[in-house]
């Protein structure tokens, strides 16, 4: 019995492998990701900077994805792969240097992507349309804080460390660290045209906190070279 669970698992794994050699594909990808931190507490709870969402002014993503076939008779896929993200976000409330105060938030995360697909493919042509729906794992590895206060003071803070926020208390909507790890999910679609070239589009949430009643959400929008 133990002889025949070897050769029934042997026998998948190379059936897997056969399909994703010949119905899967590659492909690399730049992205760019309009990202809004947005309140997800009650109305009775918010502090006056926090009536109004954070976006990001950059926020772009590069990445190499692979995806694989489940079925050889249903043009059906799993996609999976990882992506560098870089987001940035920088406001100043006055155009005085001397009495500018100005915040930056810089962060640089880790993603991987699983999605489950789908591919139509339009008669007499040589696009394909493929929507998609998943979720995507998010590891923030770098971040920080940084705050000017004209042109005599500049802060830097950890946005990972209790210790630095701590001192964010005067600025209520971020004083907790903010979360290592994220996952939410998206929905969308791609284009492929020439079975070389990709566009895409989709949206998501997080699922997950970024620090304490806040999240985020981000649209997508890419361009890829699929081999």
């Amino acid at each position: 019995m133990k002889h025949f669970y070897l050769t029934a698992i042997t026998v998948l794994v190379v059936n897997l492998m056969s399909i994703a050699q010949n119905q899967g594909w590659g492909t690399v990808y730049v992205e760019w990701n309009p990202t809004t931190i947005y309140y997800t507490g009650g109305v009775q709870d918010k502090y006056e900077d926090e009536l109004f969402d954070i976006n990001f002014n950059a926020s772009l993503s590069m990445g190499y994805s692979r995806t694989f076939a489940l079925s050889k008779s249903i043009p059906i896929y799993f996609e999976t792969g990882a992506a560098a993200q870089f987001m940035n976000r920088s406001e100043s409330d006055d155009e005085v240097r001397e009495k500018r105060w100005t915040e930056t938030i810089n962060m640089l995360s880790l993603k991987v992507p699983a999605n489950i697909m789908y591919r139509f493919h339009i008669p007499n042509s040589t696009v394909d349309i493929i929507p998609y729906t998943g979720i995507t794992l998010r590891v923030n590895l770098w971040g920080n804080y940084n705050i000017e206060k004209g042109i005599y003071s500049s802060k830097s803070y950890n946005i990972f460390s209790d210790k630095d926020m701590s001192h964010m208390s005067d600025w209520m909507r971020f004083h907790t660290a903010w979360k290592r790890f994220q996952m939410g999910w998206q929905i969308g679609a791609r284009a492929h045209f020439n079975n070389r070239f990709v566009v895409g589009a989709a949206f998501g949430i997080d699922l997950l906190e970024i620090t304490m009643k806040n999240k985020m959400r981000s649209g997508n929008f890419m361009i890829g070279y699929k081999f």
